[in-house]
């Protein structure tokens, strides 16, 4: 594409809309609009166009308003253009499988972009009761927080001229985004594993970068303390020989990798083992009810937490290497983001346990601590991005928070709050 329309206008920027209503989270119902149906890989495309661009919404698998699942989508859209910059789309308006913006307000969704490092906005929404989200007709209230927001970009954007910092980087599962067909995804449950992954480690203020498997088997890992492996439902329909070498390599090099069951790429990089298992709840510090949809356990490595009825391993460690493998015997990221939460087995009674969301403090938590980057103990909900001496702090929760221990020398408040708090479902951006 732009090897033909630089032929045509050598000063043409190709920067194509690629996807409209979002990309890696299906509209729950909305056939049309699977991504498995459109079948175009953006970071494939990015070197086909100057700018990889597509629409997103703050609405996930499961049909909730989420800003987290546009914060993916972010992450998602910086990623493919390779960190270098890039314009972030965004759908406004009245989505048709819900009203998302009553929950997640037009400013808090414009800085959730501004904090993945987007440096300009495309915007659709304006018309069209199909797909255009008639926006016009939104209320006064909608109107206003979308103001608040663009005023807010427009300063703070031509101040983020150092790069986002790289800390913790999540492998796309490219052959199910490209492949799975939206029916197979039971309830959105494998794309909520990713959401849930990329919340775990944002809750505790790292920097999380969506890498393609392209990006991994060039070297981009050298770059990343810790990788993730979420859940890929067709990861055997992929070529990902050079993928695997470069996993391996993290690991012996240092790198620490999280994985789930059914992990084909630790199975076949790392000789990670594992069998199916009834289910049963896991005896760590706490008792977790592990609240995916399978359970596996593990074979080898040092048992951190075990099944408690069999004794059997179901978070495992192990050494590869200079590096870490951490293997959960259930899906993690779904039992961190998913919209249900489980009731305590019968054979246990009124016994003492938890999902892994309830816990006093979670595994990963315990395990890696939160990032040094950030200058306050992290707050679930709310997200931390750094940019040099500047640091965005976006709060998705409806609550305000306190942000009084950082001390910075400017602050550039997107709405109103009293002194030393962020005000909720709104950003800041801090100068030191």
């Amino acid at each position: 594409m732009k090897k033909h329309w630089r032929k045509l206008e050598p000063k043409i920027f190709i920067e194509p809309v690629l996807y409209q209503w979002g990309y890696f989270f299906n509209p729950p119902g909305a056939i049309d609009w699977q991504t498995g149906q459109r079948a175009l890989d953006v970071y494939r495309c990015a070197n086909h166009v100057d700018g990889v661009l597509f629409i997103a919404s703050p609405l996930n698998a499961e049909n909730r308003a989420d800003a987290m699942a546009l914060s993916v989508e972010g992450s998602i859209m910086r990623c493919a253009n390779s960190h270098r910059p890039f314009t972030a789309g965004l759908y406004l308006g009245r989505h048709v499988n819900g009203d998302i913006y009553k929950i997640v307000p037009p400013a808090e969704a414009i800085a959730t972009h501004v904090a993945n490092g987007a440096k300009q906005l495309h915007v659709y929404g304006y018309s069209g009761l199909d797909d255009g989200g008639v926006m016009f007709r939104m209320d006064e209230l909608f109107k206003e927080s979308l103001r608040i927001g663009n005023r807010w970009a427009a300063e703070v954007i031509p101040l983020l001229d150092a790069p986002r910092a790289k800390e913790v980087a999540i492998l796309f599962p490219a052959e199910m985004s490209l492949y799975e067909p939206l029916e197979v995804d039971v309830k959105g449950r494998h794309r909520m594993d990713l959401i849930g992954w990329y919340q775990q480690f944002t809750d505790l203020g790292w920097h999380v970068d969506i890498l393609h498997p392209t990006q991994i088997s060039d070297g981009s890992l050298a770059d990343y303390k810790y990788l993730i492996v979420p859940h890929n439902s067709l990861y055997d329909l992929g070529e990902n020989s050079a993928l695997e070498a470069a996993v391996k390599k993290f690991a012996a090099d240092g790198g620490t990798i999280f994985h789930g069951p059914h992990c084909e790429l630790t199975k076949r990089a790392l000789g990670i083992e594992e069998e199916p298992i009834a289910f049963d709840c896991i005896k760590w510090r706490e008792e977790i009810i592990p609240h995916g949809w399978s359970t596996v356990s593990f074979q080898g490595g040092k048992t951190v937490g075990k099944y408690i009825q069999s004794g059997k391993t179901a978070i495992a460690e192990t050494e590869i290497g200079k590096g870490k493998i951490f293997s959960f015997g259930f899906q993690y990221g779904h039992s961190y983001s998913r919209r249900t939460m489980p009731i305590v087995p019968p054979q246990y009674g009124k016994r003492e346990m938890h999902p892994i969301v309830l816990l006093k403090e979670t595994p990963i938590a315990a395990l890696v601590g939160s990032s040094p980057l950030v200058p306050m103990p992290p707050v679930k909900g709310v997200e931390f991005a750094r940019f040099g001496k500047r640091l965005v702090i976006v709060n998705h929760r409806s609550s305000p928070v306190d942000i009084s221990g950082i001390k910075a020398h400017k602050i550039i408040p997107q709405m109103p709050s009293a002194s030393g708090w962020l005000a909720a479902h709104s950003a800041t951006c801090l100068e030191f």
